[in-house]
């Protein structure tokens, strides 16, 4: 019997149906169904969390400017 393989890239490990990675600027990024997410850097060390909607590319190909809305720190 062989084993089952996992249909996610094995450097994004796929729970709950997310899937991460990082993006071209090193950003931590997540894809949910159509949602993009990223983690992007923000003044005195903080981050915020960014959207994006149907970004055809690659995770490890998306940058900031792929993203369009944001939540707070």
């Amino acid at each position: 019997m062989s084993p089952i393989q996992a249909s996610a890239p094995p450097e994004s490990p796929v729970m709950a149906g997310a899937v991460f990675g990082r993006s071209a600027e090193g950003m931590p990024v997540a894809l949910v169904g159509e949602n993009a997410y990223a983690m992007v850097p923000a003044a005195q060390g903080k981050r915020y969390l960014a959207s994006g909607w149907r970004i055809a590319r690659p995770m490890a190909e998306w940058t900031r400017a792929d993203f369009c809305g944001h939540g707070s720190r």
